[in-house]
């Protein structure tokens, strides 16, 4: 499996943006899974699942990670389907999981990480302004936050 773990950032697949000549089928691969393509969901779907289980005592006892949520889209109030989707499926794979859906909600747009040049790209704090939290409060909980870039 190619997943890369550096610090608090994990990345599944590495790809190049469309507009890279060095764009490949990992490329096509990621942009079938944003356009919400069954098969291209279902295949990430199972390697996130297969990532969790090789990381399960990490994720479960170390970072004591009990809840799965998926972040929203660049767009203000629209949904990631497909990754809470994949949240949904890993949370039902693993008891010590629990989805909680659509409880992270972007206010504001921001711009399209994979559509702009780097000097363009949103940084963390534009993320943290525009995303609010609605679902419960926990404390001493780690959290995988799914994301499809």
């Amino acid at each position: 499996m190619a997943f890369d773990w550096n610090g608090d950032d994990f990345c599944l697949l590495k790809y190049f943006p469309q507009t890279s000549p060095n764009a490949d089928s990992v490329t096509d691969f990621v942009l079938a899974f944003k356009s919400r393509q069954d098969n291209a969901v279902d295949a990430t779907g199972e390697l996130v699942a297969a990532v969790v289980q090789s990381m399960e005592q990490q994720l479960r006892d170390v970072d004591c990670c009990q809840y799965i949520v998926a972040i929203p889209p660049s767009t203000a109030y629209r949904v990631n389907e497909s990754c809470e989707r994949i949240c949904s499926r890993v949370a039902a794979r693993f008891g010590w999981l629990k989805h909680l859906d659509g409880v992270l909600v972007r206010t504001k747009t921001v711009p399209s990480s994979h559509r702009s040049p780097p000097w363009k790209r949103p940084k963390y704090a534009d993320h943290l302004a525009s995303i609010e939290y609605g679902g419960p409060t926990f404390s001493n909980a780690g959290v995988i936050m799914i994301d499809d870039l």
